[in-house]
């Protein structure tokens, strides 16, 4: 039983990835980052590098100092039209 749960305690993010691309999702961008207004700013500041016909307008924010513990989000995008 201990074995079971470390497993899926291991391979619980990539369980849950296989499922969603199997429901037809893709992998966009992956960032990690203090707090969740981190984590977008970051993902948005490389997405838009990758579209050169958009530009930010104001340089980005510093990052929030003192947030504590890390965090990562994925950005999923449907495969579904």
């Amino acid at each position: 039983m201990i074995a079971i749960h470390l497993l899926i305690g291991f391979e619980g993010d990539a369980i849950r990835r296989w499922t969603l691309r199997r429901n037809g999702y893709a992998l966009v961008g992956s960032v990690s980052g203090r707090s969740r207004d981190e984590c977008e700013r970051r993902f948005i500041e490389a997405w838009l590098k990758e579209r050169p016909y958009v530009s930010p307008s104001t340089p980005p924010a510093p990052p929030m100092a003192g947030t504590g513990g890390r965090l990562s989000i994925m950005a999923l995008r449907s495969g579904r039209t």
